[in-house]
């Protein structure tokens, strides 16, 4: 009995357990916060029309692609998108005879289940043709992003609640929510990004278990797997997740657990990876062909046009990403048994190999849109530090949600109203323009949208 009681309160010192109490009022903030984000992210009524879409248009159709002809390609839509004045797209490749998506199908897929029930009305309603699919497609997008950036809102909430009181949770997912670009980048199209923050949040949220229940480490693996089927650079949380498994428990349970972790994470994986032999011919798809892309001399000016640059840096767009990075440092040097250090790893990781990508700016998108996969991150580390918070600190942070907030609006309300992306490419490059203080995105498109002679909302 004795021994027994001396492990127990050696499992607690190594494993803090969770803040707050049981799961009713969880779940009552948790709904509260989806309805609430779900709401904000559809308000603007925006949509993307289809000649003004690009790299999110496959995966708004490879639903209906899936559910009404059972396939992966894009060929039931080619000829409807002709029709419409778009032939060969950029973010389309012809193989085999077929066309398909130039990116993963992860996104496409994870989004499937919210475009059932549509198609089975439309289906009913003899209005599910092709033609009929494409025109839905548009609307269908904008509700199944807002919806995955919703959930990923709520799971991490969720893990939040592990690691600060019930109130420090419930505004850090307001920030995450509202203050960050999960608002006006994940949640208004189909990026990859929006899936990849949901994967991330769930599989943190997994791993952070108490009892490290076998079932929650396949889970876990497979929510990784996905992350990765989705967008590669994914693969290092997952490479995250099996350092945090294997430093975590004695060799031989880590062997165990580290069988159950990847169990789940395989099989997406292998399908990802026959998907890409068979029509890019390399395991890593569009992104195998992309030679000299990604450049590590590049990495320094791109990962601090991703922090600090007035038209894409994260500190600008979202100041109160400062609190996660902080937390993240303090774990790093004090380690909590969250594992988090190590996810905070994986994040600088994830920056570099933005950075040192050539179109670092992210291409025609609103701000810092290459960073919004590890958001989910840099909340749980604010987390950590929550309860920590001064009155003259908590203050500060304060102002700086407002600002994040307000430049949430900006993106969700006035951009494009300045066409700011067209406008500077025609003057240099992106990443250029993305340093010019003379060209401040979110003055510029806010004061168009102002005079109401911009392009805005609707788009």
């Amino acid at each position: 009995m004795a021994a027994s009681k001396r492990k127990r309160r050696q499992r607690g010192k190594q494993d803090p357990p969770p803040v707050g109490g049981g799961w009713g009022p969880r779940v009552l903030v948790a709904a509260g916060l989806f309805v609430f984000c779900l709401v904000a992210y559809l308000i603007n009524g925006r949509t993307l029309p289809l000649r003004q879409g690009g790299d999110t248009i496959p995966n708004r159709l490879l639903p209906f692609a899936v559910l009404a002809h059972g396939t992966l390609t894009l060929d039931p839509f080619v000829d409807d998108l002709a029709a419409a004045g778009i032939v060969k797209p950029w973010y389309t490749r012809e193989v085999g005879g077929s066309t398909v998506s130039l990116y993963p199908p992860g996104t496409g897929l994870v989004a499937l289940p919210l475009f059932v029930a549509p198609y089975h009305w439309l289906k009913a309603t003899g209005r599910a043709d092709d033609a009929e699919l494409l025109a839905a497609s548009e609307g269908l997008e904008k509700v199944a992003a807002a919806v995955i950036a919703a959930a990923s809102v709520v799971v991490t909430y969720l893990a939040a609640r592990r690691l600060a009181s019930p109130s420090g949770a419930m505004w850090i997912g307001l920030g995450l929510g509202l203050g960050t670009s999960i608002w006006a980048t994940a949640s208004q199209m189909l990026w990859q990004h929006g899936v990849v923050a949901l994967a991330i949040a769930a599989g943190l949220l997994l791993l952070g278990h108490p009892d490290r229940p076998s079932w929650t480490l396949a889970a876990a693996g497979l929510v990784f797997g996905v992350g990765a089927m989705t967008r590669p650079s994914a693969a290092l949380m997952l490479a995250a997740a099996v350092a945090w498994v294997a430093l975590r428990s004695p060799l031989r349970t880590a062997a165990v657990e580290l069988a159950w972790l990847l169990s789940g994470a395989v099989p997406p994986l292998l399908a990802t990876a026959l998907y890409n032999q068979r029509y890019f011919d390399n395991f890593l798809g569009a992104y195998g062909l992309m030679k000299g892309a990604v450049d590590l001399r590049r990495a320094p000016l791109g990962l601090a046009g991703l922090l600090v640059s007035p038209n894409r840096g994260l500190l600008v767009f979202t100041p109160i990403a400062l609190l996660g990075i902080y937390g993240l440092v303090r774990c790093a040097w004090k380690p909590s048994g969250t594992g988090l250090g190590i996810f905070g790893i994986a994040a600088i990781l994830h920056g570099v190999l933005s950075g040192a990508y050539y179109q670092w700016a992210g291409g025609w998108s609103f701000g810092p849109r290459y960073l919004v996969d590890v958001l989910p991150i840099l909340a749980l580390g604010a987390a950590l530090v929550w309860r920590s918070l001064g009155g003259a600190w908590k203050w500060a942070l304060a102002g700086a949600l407002l600002w994040s907030v307000a430049v949430q609006l900006d993106g969700s309300f006035c951009y494009p109203a300045s066409n700011w992306n067209q406008r500077m490419l025609r003057a240099s490059s992106l990443e250029r323009a993305a340093w010019s203080w003379d060209h401040f995105e979110l003055w510029q498109d806010y004061e168009v949208w102002r005079r109401g002679d911009g392009t805005a909302t609707p788009w």
